[in-house]
């Protein structure tokens, strides 16, 4: 989904607990993937079985089958498999433009136009990499009920912005969202500190403390 419409990119994934409702679509798009790879490697030309199969090589690993320390899904695990999966694309494009004429006239006009909206897409994106706030900002939209977002978001206002109204809002849902998520405490006693309000201060860190 991701190459398609890169927007749609987080900085982070999360895997819901409950996959049931997702499940038709999962094995919908598994099905998909199976049968394009099945398809470029029945290709007539062998070179494309190669290029398919350097895809399932590098995915086969980070495809989440075999659990590993680190992020359950991530877009930087495309990048290695994705190599793979545009050189066959580019090739069969190659072939479908040499046809005739006609098909490569309008092959170019519709390779032109599937360029100029990813270009638009990605530089959309780019903009949620402007600054800490706007990119955080982006992922609380996407997970609105993550307190890791509202607590890098809270950074984010405290750090760059110095925005301490809005950092205690967003540390604030983020402990509504998990009490045990680590330092919260901490930034919302610093914040009352900045403020010259000791006393909110040591409530906040007596709370901590029990």
């Amino acid at each position: 989904m991701t190459i398609i419409w890169p927007p749609s990119q987080s900085i982070r994934y999360y895997v819901p607990e409950d996959l049931h409702l997702a499940a038709l679509p999962l094995v919908g798009a598994w099905i998909c993937i199976v049968a394009g790879t099945d398809g470029f490697s029945l290709a007539a030309q062998p070179r494309n079985s190669i290029r398919s199969h350097v895809f399932v090589s590098f995915y086969l690993p980070v495809s989440g089958i075999i659990p590993f320390p680190s992020a359950p899904l991530a877009d930087r695990y495309l990048y290695l498999p994705a190599i793979g999966l545009w050189l066959v694309a580019a090739d069969q494009v190659g072939r479908l433009l040499y046809v005739g004429e006609k098909e490569r006239r309008y092959g170019m006009v519709a390779a032109g136009i599937v360029l100029l909206m990813l270009a638009a897409s990605t530089a959309a994106r780019n903009l949620d990499w402007k600054n800490d706030v706007m990119l955080f900002s982006r992922f609380v939209m996407q997970y609105p009920d993550n307190a890791f977002g509202h607590h890098n978001l809270g950074c984010a206002y405290l750090d760059e912005a110095g925005d301490l109204h809005a950092a205690e809002r967003e540390f604030n849902k983020a402990l509504a969202y998990d009490p045990y998520f680590p330092r919260l405490r901490t930034q919302l006693g610093y914040i009352q500190l900045k403020r010259g309000d000791y006393k909110g201060r040591s409530s906040i860190t007596m709370k901590q403390s029990a």
